[in-house]
C-alpha cells in the first residue's frame, strides 16, 4: 500500500495532551505498512513538525538552532569579526575555557557576530557546551523571511569556512528578545551537512604566517591583520538574498566540496563559474560589450542584417535563422571573454596557470579529464584551482580585501606524500653538476643519462610542490 492511500501526502495534524502538532504536506518519509495484517501499523518519519498554539510564528523574535555533528566545529568567531561582543550566559561555565594551567578565562568561542540584512539585525554564534549553532533575530520578523535570511547567513559562512552545517534544525519563537519564554517551535530535517577542508579565510593561520615575517613584510601585511569584517559579511549575505544567481553559484561551490570524484567537482565548479560570470555580465552590461558605442553597434548590426538578407533565397530557412541570431547578438562577449573580463573588472590578475584552469572548464562540462592522469591528488588540484578562482571573484564582488587561502596549496600541503623535509634535503650542488653535464654533453653512457633524468624529474616535482605550497596565503 502507498502512503497516498492513507492521506499521508496531505498536511497532517496530531493532537495529544501536551498540544497540537502540524506536519506539512508531502513530508512523510520511509513509509511502510503490511496489509491486510491486523492490527495494521503505519511506520515512517517526518521531515518537519511544528507546534500550533494561539501564538503566531510571524512578527516575533526568532531563533535558529543547528545541532552540529562535527567534532571540530567551526565557530563564527574563528573567522568573523565579533567586535568583543561577549555572550552573557546564565551558566557561567559556558563562556569560559581553561588555560594549560587550569585557570579559567573568557573564551573567544563565547562571542556573537552582528549580522545586518534587510534592515534586520541578527546575532550569529556557536555554543561549545551544546555543540550547536545559533542565529537570533534582535528584531521582530516574519517567520518565512527569517528562514530565508538565515539560510543566506549559513551559506555565506559555509562558503568561507568550508563547513555548511544542516541536518536537523530547530526554530523557536518568542515575544521576548531574551527568549526566556518560548511560544512555538518547529523542527525541520534538511540534507546532510557538508564538511570539507575548503576553508578560504583562515585568520589563525594568517596570524601565524604574519608573525614569521620580517618587519618590512609585516608593515605591508599589517592592514590585513584582522578577522573577516562583519560589515562585509553582512553585505555578502545581503547580496545572496537579493541575487538568486549569486546564491546558486555559491551553493554549487559548497556542494562540489562534498563530491568524491574530481571530475564531478570540476563539472560543478564549471557550471558555477558560468552562472557567476553571466550574473556579473548582466550587472555590468556596458563593460562587457565588445562595442561600447550603442549607435555604432546598432549601425554595424543593421548593415550585416541587410547584407544577410540578400542571401535569404540561397540559404535554407533554418541556417538563415541561425545566422540572423548570431548577427543580432554580435555585440555579446564570447564565454572566454566573459570569463577574463569578470576577473579584469575586479582587478584579479590571472597567471598562465589560472588561464589554463579556466580553459579546462570545457573538459569538465563534457565529462573529460583535464589532464591525462588517474592520480586523484593531481585531479583534485585541477578542480580546486577553479574553486579558488571562483572564490576570489565572489569575495571581490562583495567588497572584501584581505588574506585568502589558496586551496590547491592547502590540499597539497595536507595530502601530498612528499614531505617538506624532502624539499629541504634537495642537493642543489648535485643538480648543478647535472645541468653542467647537459650543457657540455659530458655523459659517459646511457645509464648515466637515465640517472640524471630521474634526478631532474624528482627535483622538478619537488620544486613544483614547493612553489605551490609557497603560494598558500594570498592577498586579494
Amino acid at each position: 500500500m502507498h502512503k497516498e492511500s492513507y492521506g499521508l501526502t496531505r498536511k497532517l495534524r496530531f493532537y495529544n495532551e501536551s498540544g497540537i502538532y502540524e506536519i506539512k504536506s508531502n513530508s512523510i518519509i520511509d513509509f511502510k505498512t503490511v496489509f491486510p495484517k491486523l492490527p495494521q501499523t503505519l511506520e515512517g518519519g517526518f521531515l518537519n513538525i511544528r507546534t500550533i498554539t494561539n501564538k503566531t510564528y510571524d512578527n516575533n523574535y526568532l531563533r535558529l538552532i543547528i545541532q552540529v555533528k562535527d567534532n571540530d566545529m567551526m565557530y563564527p568567531s574563528a573567522i568573523l569579526d565579533c567586535e568583543q561582543n561577549h555572550i552573557k550566559f546564565d551558566n557561567q561555565n559556558w563562556d569560559r575555557q581553561s588555560s594549560l594551567m587550569g585557570l579559567p578565562f573568557v573564551s573567544t568561542k563565547g562571542m556573537f557576530i552582528n549580522v545586518r540584512v534587510k534592515h534586520y539585525t541578527f546575532h550569529f554564534y556557536a555554543i561549545e557546551a551544546v555543540n550547536s549553532y545559533f542565529i537570533d533575530s534582535t528584531d521582530k520578523i516574519p517567520f518565512e523571511e527569517f528562514k530565508e535570511i538565515t539560510h543566506r547567513i549559513r551559506v555565506a559562512f559555509g562558503f568561507l569556512s568550508g563547513k555548511y552545517y544542516k541536518d536537523t534544525v530547530f526554530y523557536l519563537t518568542s515575544e521576548q528578545p531574551d527568549f526566556n519564554l518560548i511560544d512555538n517551535y518547529a523542527i525541520e530535517v534538511e540534507d546532510p551537512s557538508i564538511i570539507t577542508n575548503n576553508q578560504i579565510i583562515n585568520s589563525t593561520f594568517f596570524y601565524g604566517h604574519y608573525e614569521k615575517q620580517d618587519e618590512a613584510q609585516k608593515n605591508i601585511l599589517k592592514k590585513y591583520h584582522k578577522p573577516f569584517p562583519s560589515a562585509i559579511f553582512s553585505q555578502f549575505c545581503e547580496k545572496l538574498y537579493e541575487n538568486p544567481e549569486l546564491l546558486r553559484s555559491t551553493e554549487m561551490i559548497i556542494n562540489a566540496g562534498s563530491m568524491r570524484s574530481p571530475i564531478q567537482k570540476g563539472a560543478l565548479y564549471s557550471v558555477a563559474i558560468e552562472t557567476l560570470t553571466e550574473f556579473l555580465k548582466e550587472k555590468n552590461e556596458s563593460v562587457f560589450k565588445p562595442i561600447s558605442d550603442k549607435s555604432l553597434s546598432k549601425e554595424i548590426r543593421e548593415k550585416l542584417l541587410d547584407e544577410l538578407g540578400k542571401y535569404s533565397t540561397k540559404v535554407d530557412s533554418r541556417g538563415f535563422e541561425i545566422l540572423k541570431k548570431k548577427i543580432e547578438n554580435i555585440n555579446s562577449p564570447t564565454n572566454a571573454d566573459k570569463l577574463s573580463k569578470s576577473f579584469e573588472l575586479y582587478k584579479i590578475d590571472l597567471s598562465e596557470k589560472d588561464l589554463e584552469a579556466l580553459r579546462h572548464r570545457n573538459d569538465y562540462l563534457h565529462g573529460r579529464k583535464p589532464i591525462e592522469s588517474d592520480v586523484i591528488l593531481e585531479l583534485d588540484q585541477k578542480a580546486l584551482h577553479l574553486h579558488s578562482l571562483i572564490g576570489k571573484l565572489i569575495l571581490k564582488y562583495v567588497g572584501y580585501e584581505g588574506h585568502y587561502i589558496n586551496l590547491p596549496s592547502w590540499n597539497l600541503l595536507h595530502n601530498n606524500n612528499l614531505q617538506l623535509e624532502e624539499i629541504e634535503k634537495i642537493d642543489f650542488q648535485d643538480i648543478s653538476q647535472i645541468l653542467e653535464k647537459i650543457n657540455s654533453k659530458d655523459f659517459s653512457n646511457v645509464e648515466e643519462i637515465e640517472i640524471a633524468k630521474a634526478k631532474l624529474l624528482e627535483f622538478q616535482k619537488l620544486f613544483e610542490t614547493a612553489q605551490e605550497i609557497d603560494n598558500l596565503i594570498q592577498i586579494i
